[in-house]
């Protein structure tokens, strides 16, 4: 069994509301028991959410790549790898498309 967790928006809760996403989350799945007895995956897509939760836990991590018009480079891949083990991608990404017909295979997968 797994639970996959999605922190949406956790600069914006953390600096402008005063909400410790990460402390919240993190405090939420050790009162649940789901420490080490299930499978968990963090996903968020923004950075700095990520990589607090990498200091304190191991918990598989994702990044959500939620941008649709991004080039992804090989920077931004090795960026993505340093953070997180796994990434979600807009399906336009992988192929794209105009007016729903594909146009070509990309190379990003």
């Amino acid at each position: 069994m797994a639970l996959l967790k999605w922190i949406q928006n956790g600069y914006f809760l953390e600096t402008q509301i005063g909400i410790d996403v990460v402390a919240t989350v993190l405090s939420d799945l050790s009162d649940a028991g789901l420490n080490n007895s299930v499978k968990v995956v963090i996903q968020s897509e923004d950075s700095a959410v990520l990589k607090r939760i990498t200091q304190t836990n191991n918990y598989t991590l994702a990044f959500r790549v939620t941008e649709r018009n991004v080039t992804i480079t090989e920077d931004v891949v090795k960026q993505i790898k340093a953070l997180a083990t796994h990434a979600t991608l807009p399906r336009g990404l992988i192929q794209p498309t105009f007016q729903a017909y594909l146009l070509n295979n990309s190379g990003v997968v």
